[in-house]
């Protein structure tokens, strides 16, 4: 699901507000790393990217499931996936399955999805994601999930 604008400039808000408090680990330890963001839509791909600028990482971003097939291909140099699911032609679950299918990466592929429901993550895990991050994302998760899966 689209962020509403004012769903958007809530974020923004946030993260202006919360600047000086976000917790990045001062040693650095994400430099150098590269995230691949899927999501149909631009502003929810611009949201992840200025969420993810205080961790130093690379930021790619793509607008299909399709375009993520392509950017895998050519680029193994990526270190986590963010994919949303509900998207249009190609859902994150089928880009998944085809990533998987084509051996194009073997890395961890976190679901995006603003389907908060109690049991999701274990959903998307079932599906073969590596982990869940519901939108609108919190900082507190992405933090967990940046350490969990880049620190390894």
């Amino acid at each position: 699901k689209p962020m509403t604008e004012e769903e958007l400039s809530n974020t923004a808000k946030r993260l202006y507000m919360n600047k000086n408090n976000i917790q990045v680990n001062n040693d650095n330890i994400y430099n150098g790393k590269k995230i691949l963001i899927v999501d149909d839509n631009k502003l929810n791909i611009k949201v992840a990217t200025r969420l993810l600028s205080p961790y130093n990482v690379e930021r790619v971003p793509a607008e299909s499931g399709m375009d993520s097939i392509e950017i895998l291909k050519k680029d193994k140099k990526i270190d986590l996936v963010l994919m949303d699911d509900m998207m249009p032609k190609m859902s994150g679950t089928e880009t998944l399955k085809e990533i998987k299918k084509n051996n194009l990466y073997d890395g961890p592929i976190i679901a995006l999805t603003a389907n908060a429901l109690t049991g999701m993550r274990e959903k998307y895990i079932e599906h073969g994601f590596t982990d869940y991050l519901s939108k609108t994302i919190e900082k507190t998760e992405l933090n967990r999930i940046l350490k969990t899966y880049l620190t390894k």
